[in-house]
């Protein structure tokens, strides 16, 4: 395939911004090379996703584990943050 899976569906695309930490960015850079990625001065990268399959795209992200942080746009961040709630909890009581 010449296209990574998170742009192998039906859905409308969006663009999802994802941090990764220093630590992990060169690896996330080199396995999402076909998306635009910002490095910041701390060594994080911001990697932007051209997105139509969302299920792909999560499953990319949750390889990274705490190291990785869904930014923007807020309806993507919120999608991310309640889809895990079952797994770890509520993290308010």
């Amino acid at each position: 395939l010449d296209q990574p899976a998170w742009r192998l569906g039906d859905a409308a695309p969006a663009t999802v911004t994802v941090r990764f930490d220093p630590d992990y960015a060169s690896l996330a850079r080199s396995r999402a090379s076909s998306e635009e990625a910002v490095v910041r001065a701390d060594g994080s990268v911001d990697i932007e996703f051209s997105v139509t399959n969302w299920d792909a795209l999560r499953s990319f992200v949750l390889e990274f584990l705490e190291h990785a942080e869904v930014l923007s746009p807020p309806s993507a961040r919120e999608r991310f943050i309640f889809e895990l709630m079952p797994f770890v909890g509520d993290p308010n009581g």
